[in-house]
């Protein structure tokens, strides 16, 4: 006969683990099935200095492995598989798994979110090669390479931070006009790009990637063709 768990979590990113941490400490005896990316999009970031009780810096992957050490302290059972399919019409829900299937009165799903593309055609063909979505996967290819960072936010800024250290320039494309990003990051982009370090373009859309080197962004009705080694997105 299948266990019936008290809690099943899905996703093992910081709202995964933390929920586990509060469950567990209740002695609800949670299980947390882990899914494809177990620490969750934050372990690429590099720099964590906004998280409340690290005065000091951490990367995400220290920061997850911390989270998954105290879970792990208070008996949260963590099992790698990934959910494609729940059934909520009665209790216990079922829960199925690619590698199994659960039981559980309670379900909290935590799974976050996963990279956004720019949905043009060709980006499976270059998805691994000349585009990536982590800088910390990806970033040794790019040395002394020109670089495009497509995004406004947060995650877009840290990652052109990252790779001024080793490329030859990077273009910042934004959809606005306006980059919406801490105060912190604001100035520190600033910097680069009056060192000619980063190039802001900003109202552009990504329009077409011919060939493999060759970017067409689309400005009211102008086309402009840039010539770059790798496009990371961080939309």
């Amino acid at each position: 006969m299948t266990k019936i768990f008290k809690l099943l979590i899905i996703g093992a990113g910081p709202s995964g683990y933390t929920a586990a941490i509060y469950a567990s400490r209740l002695n609800l005896k949670p299980i947390i099935i882990t899914g494809i990316n177990d620490g969750g999009q934050i372990i690429n970031s590099n720099n964590i200095e906004n998280w409340p009780g690290s005065y000091k810096k951490i990367n995400g992957y220290k920061l997850m492995e911390n989270m998954k050490k105290q879970a792990l302290k208070f008996n949260t059972k963590i099992i790698n598989d990934e959910i494609i399919k729940i059934n909520f019409k009665k209790k216990p829900f079922k829960i199925f798994g690619k590698l199994n299937i659960y039981l559980s009165k309670s379900i909290i799903i935590a799974t976050g979110c996963k990279p956004k593309m720019l949905g043009l055609n060709i980006e499976k063909k270059l998805y691994g090669k000349n585009i990536s979505t982590c800088t910390n996967c990806d970033g040794f290819f790019y040395k002394n390479k020109i670089v495009a960072v497509v995004g406004g936010g947060n995650h877009a800024a840290e990652e052109c931070l990252i790779l001024c250290k080793f490329t030859k320039k990077i273009f910042l494309i934004h959809r606005n006009n306006k980059l919406k990003i801490d105060n912190i990051l604001y100035k520190k982009i600033k910097k680069k790009i009056k060192k000619k370090k980063i190039v802001f373009l900003k109202n552009f859309i990504i329009k077409n990637i011919k060939k493999i080197k060759n970017l067409i962004l689309i400005k009211k009705k102008k086309k402009k063709l840039f010539f770059l080694k790798t496009l990371l997105l961080k939309i």
